[in-house]
């Protein structure tokens, strides 16, 4: 098996298995879940800290020099969370998870040091085949994995959606998938529901379709020739998931292929303050032209900082509503974890800028924007899945401007 679509090198097999099990691992659960035995939610977290530990442990055994800059660039988030914490008298500790997992799956892209990414091609061949089984065959797909089944048994907000909602709405077969996979007014491609292949929700499926049409992009030096079918791909699965940021900003970094050169390089570092001081100007000073859905969703994230004092909102202590599930904001996630601080840090971590490694425009820019703009409406952002889906793409190209040139 390794031989098909496995790296050559054991340190970079090791990373290509964190991978696989990661963007797996629900759908493994499911079938579980839905053809063997019931399983519940401390399963899926015992399941979830086996993965981290395992990541951990390549991250160290793969470790190089890159590596120990960017573990020097996380103390010092380390340092602002504890004073975060130390401000608001604790608190804040579900968060730290979903924290620190994306700069884990970073690293694991960082200290992949091959040319070798057959495994990558196979995991798209593989997500686009359930991806079609879905579309075509969502009975089959249902029998297999029962997402709705899946979710209310091991989430607990799951299962009190069901309560309050129901699936009355949704016809026998369509009811046993995702709640996501329903969007009011139809999709972009016209099918039913919203497709989740293997992640079994569509969100985290246009995260990867969007970040593996990024990473061969960027691979290819911004040139599509000679990544048409995947690229195909990749905007097939962004598309079919309806996750519409994804599909916009596969058309942005294209765009941007072109009129990056005309964006001073000073405005880089300022495009996370620039994107979100847009948002809240609108929704403050233009509501009328949003959405009652988008203003409800913007509002989740900015009202509570209109409801908090300035020490609140420096520790990340803020009045937030307790009882939101669905729609939460990944911003108030992470500032609940490490303060307004430790959040801006955070943010420049992430996307690179503070990381000490060498950038690509593009790439930067792109990644930015989508951060920035998918933590003001999910909080799925901060899951270890969607960290495999995205963050390790991320280290991809970090690691790759940063030790080596090479072609897919």
């Amino acid at each position: 098996m390794k031989r098909y679509f496995m790296p050559e090198d054991k340190g970079d097999s090791y990373i290509a298995v964190c991978i696989l099990i990661t963007i797996f691992m629900n759908a493994f659960l499911a079938v579980i879940n839905n053809n063997v035995v019931s399983i519940n939610q401390n399963v899926v977290i015992f399941v979830q800290l086996i993965i981290t530990v395992f990541s951990m442990y390549v991250v160290l055994r793969t470790a190089n020099g890159n590596t120990v800059m960017y573990l020097n660039k996380m103390v010092v988030l380390f340092l602002l969370v504890l004073f975060s914490l130390a401000v608001r008298g604790g608190g804040g500790y579900m968060e730290l998870y979903g924290l620190f997992v994306i700069p884990l799956y970073v690293l694991l892209g960082v200290n992949f040091k091959g040319d070798d990414y057959k495994f990558i091609k196979f995991m798209l061949c593989f997500i686009c085949f359930f991806a079609l089984l879905e579309i075509f065959f969502v009975e089959i797909y249902i029998e297999i994995f029962n997402p709705l089944s899946y979710y209310t048994s091991t989430r607990e907000w799951a299962s009190k959606v069901l309560d309050n909602q129901g699936i009355s709405s949704f016809d026998v077969a369509d009811g046993d998938l995702y709640f996501g996979a329903y969007r009011p007014g139809g999709t972009i491609s016209g099918l039913s529901h919203r497709v989740g292949s293997i992640f079994l929700e569509p969100l985290t499926l246009g995260f990867f379709g969007f970040f593996v049409f990024l990473f061969l992009y960027h691979l290819n030096s911004y040139k599509l020739k000679g990544i048409v079918l995947y690229s195909l791909a990749c905007v097939f699965l962004a598309v079919v998931s309806d996750t519409r940021i994804a599909v916009f900003m596969i058309f942005l970094t294209i765009f941007l292929r072109y009129s990056s050169k005309f964006i001073p390089n000073m405005l880089v570092p300022l495009m996370p303050f620039l994107i979100l001081f847009s948002v809240f100007s609108v929704y403050m000073f233009a509501s009328g032209i949003l959405s009652s859905e988008m203003a409800l969703r913007i509002g989740t994230t900015f009202d509570p900082f209109l409801n908090s004092n300035f020490l609140q909102i420096i520790s990340g202590d803020l009045n937030f509503p307790e009882d939101i599930t669905l729609g939460d904001s990944g911003l108030i996630k992470i500032i609940s974890a490490s303060g307004v601080l430790g959040t801006i840090y955070y943010y420049y971590l992430i996307t690179g800028v503070a990381s000490g490694f060498k950038l690509d425009k593009i790439y930067t820019l792109s990644f930015t924007f989508f951060f920035v703009v998918i933590t003001l409406f999910s909080v799925l952002v901060l899951s270890v899945k969607a960290a495999a889906a995205y963050a390790f793409f991320s280290g991809l190209v970090y690691g790759r401007i940063n030790n080596r040139e090479s072609n897919l």
